[in-house]
């Protein structure tokens, strides 16, 4: 692709002429209107598109400077094959199957019509919409996703690439074409190529493509980087250029959520470290270019991975975030914007454990993080947040969501006694200090009573689960609480 896409200029292409022949040739079309969509049907629509479209080939050849002479075939083309999507209403189950083996995909998609092109997408999308597992077996079999592929590079129609890329995004989303996806050269050349070139003109373009990485990415993020070395780096130039002023932002979203799925790998991440990636994000935060958020959302994905990153790696992340200023300039005022929000605060609240967790005792970032943590406003911040989803006092029974948000309550009632528990384990001084000054909020029953729980929820997971990985982080998870629980009786 050696030049950016411009969109065409309709008013002077042969599209113009084919709707004026369509606008009065409604007899003609007419005549293709049936109720009873058959097998029957079914062969002799498709009978006459093969007619239709050998007649056109044979004018456009005879006639290549003259339309007039050969766009009324298409015009019957184009509205034959409209009538083919019919086979979406049929009783008849086995039509898609039997659309599959019998229509022509190929010689229809490189045709040099547009319109033509444009109404097979249609079909198409409604084949794949309908999921059968033969469908998409078909599908698959005439390398209907290649033959898409290959019209990324040449579509200079703005209406249809965004057709075309809609399928690519529909095909992204099952098994049967992901691993292709992640390792046809032709799509990440194009991928690759309108990212980096990113411009307002191509905005809707780009969000499906980002939507088809994540796609890809949850199927199996190390495939993807192994066959596309330069994404993570082409993500971060992306997210270098942003200036603003919500988090809330759905283009930074999906761009947070992707790069943060792929350094979930130990060669993702090793890429975000070459390409200096905590370098931008703290850039980004003291710059204030951004939110509060995205940052929480990608250290809190690193902090997930320990074993990928190692127990130094942590450090340095946690003694960076810290040293960032902005992190604990903007941790109560994060809090209060997402107050109404568990999805949001509960994030926040873990990546505080983290750091808790992992902050060397006596270091001038802990002592830092300590003195934020012990501040009257900041305990009067979460001993509002306990009271507003209080479990055990706030739900009504009745309420249709009551279990969904008695968890999600709990949840975040849990990650609070957290820490609570690190506040109060740091030294007794710090502990007298708050007991006293906030006897109700450090009730030690109720938040021993609370931590209870969890362990007994850990111990549940740890007892029921498959996975090496998790077993051995609920195992620290267990540990870590025990600790704190015998300091706090000492």
């Amino acid at each position: 692709m050696d030049q950016k896409r411009q969109k065409i200029d309709n008013s002077t292409s042969d599209s113009k002429i084919l709707k004026y022949i369509n606008s009065i040739n409604t007899a003609e079309n007419d005549k293709h209107e049936v109720t009873d969509y058959n097998e029957d049907w079914l062969r002799k629509t498709i009978s006459q598109i093969d007619f239709n479209f050998k007649e056109n080939e044979t004018l456009r050849s005879k006639y290549p400077y003259e339309p007039l002479k050969f766009l009324g075939t298409e015009a019957n083309l184009n509205s034959l094959l409209k009538d083919l999507t019919n086979f979406a209403i049929s009783n008849d189950e086995s039509l898609p199957e039997k659309l599959i083996k019998l229509l022509e995909f190929e010689k229809l998609f490189r045709h040099e019509n547009d319109d033509i092109k444009y109404t097979v997408t249609l079909i198409l999308q409604d084949l794949i919409q309908d999921e059968e597992s033969k469908v998409l077996e078909l599908l698959n079999e005439k390398k209907i996703l290649e033959l898409i592929i290959s019209e990324l590079d040449r579509c200079d129609n703005e209406e249809l690439l965004k057709l075309v890329i809609e399928l690519v995004l529909i095909l992204s989303g099952h098994e049967q074409f992901q691993s292709k996806l992640i390792k046809n050269g032709q799509f990440i050349k194009f991928n690759n190529y309108l990212l980096k070139n990113n411009t307002e003109d191509n905005e809707s373009i780009i969000d499906s493509l980002l939507d088809i990485q994540y796609n890809l990415i949850t199927y199996n993020s190390s495939l993807v980087l192994k066959y596309n070395q330069d994404l993570i780096e082409i993500l971060l130039i992306n997210l270098s250029k942003l200036q603003l002023d919500s988090p809330e932002d759905s283009y930074l979203s999906i761009l947070i959520t992707n790069l943060s799925l792929l350094i979930k790998s130990p060669e993702g991440y090793k890429l975000f470290k070459l390409n200096e990636g905590y370098e931008l994000f703290f850039h980004k935060i003291i710059h204030k270019s951004w939110g509060f958020k995205p940052t929480i959302v990608l250290v809190n994905s690193i902090f997930d991975l320990n074993s990928n990153v190692g127990q130094q790696g942590i450090i340095q992340i946690c003694n960076d975030l810290i040293n960032s200023n902005e992190y604990l300039k903007n941790i109560n005022k994060s809090i209060k914007s997402y107050k109404n929000t568990i999805e949001e605060l509960y994030k926040i609240l873990k990546n505080l454990t983290f750091l808790l967790n992992y902050l060397k005792f006596n270091s001038t970032e802990r002592i830092r993080l300590f003195n934020k943590l012990t501040d009257s406003k900041f305990i009067n911040l979460l001993e509002s947040l306990e009271t507003l989803y209080d479990v055990f006092e706030s739900y009504e029974f009745e309420d249709e969501d009551y279990l969904g948000n008695f968890d999600d309550g709990l949840n975040l009632l849990q990650l609070i006694s957290i820490i609570k528990l690190w506040l109060l384990a740091e030294d007794t001084e710090i502990k007298d200090e708050l007991l006293t000054k906030h006897k109700k909020f450090f009730n030690l029953n109720k938040t021993k009573e609370i931590i209870k729980g969890y362990k007994d929820e850990l111990n549940f997971n740890l007892d029921n689960s498959e996975s090496r990985e998790v077993k051995v982080a609920l195992e620290n998870d267990i540990e870590s609480i025990n600790e704190l629980m015998k300091t706090l009786n000492a």
